[in-house]
């Protein structure tokens, strides 16, 4: 754990459907592609969260060490104390690369 980033956080993907030999189509797999920490946060003024948010939606904001070998995509979802959240936003806060910050939605 580096400073404020105490939350334990899980970055994960979900594999292609698979066809079967009868025609039909298998579920992807859910994988692991990253577990890090975050310092987690609500996003709660008002305009930055009308920007993501819906009735049924509550934002949030995940701060993480930048990693060069990590790639986080939008296709990708955020497990965070049993919760899922689908990105939203991946930025990059400064040019030095040291935090990522991915803003995720999940259903309330």
């Amino acid at each position: 754990m580096i400073g404020n980033k105490n939350q334990r956080i899980r970055i994960t993907t979900m594999s292609d459907p698979i066809e079967d030999p009868g025609g039909g189509t298998l579920p992807g797999v859910k994988t692991t592609y990253w577990e890090t920490f975050a310092k987690v946060n609500t996003i709660k003024n008002k305009r930055d969260a009308q920007a993501y948010q819906t009735d049924l939606e509550e934002p949030k904001e995940f701060i993480m060490r930048y990693r060069a070998d990590k790639e986080v995509t939008k296709n990708m979802m955020i497990e965070h104390n049993g919760r899922i959240y689908t990105i939203q936003s991946n930025i990059n806060i400064d040019e030095a690369k040291k935090e990522l910050v991915l803003i995720g939605l999940t259903r309330k």
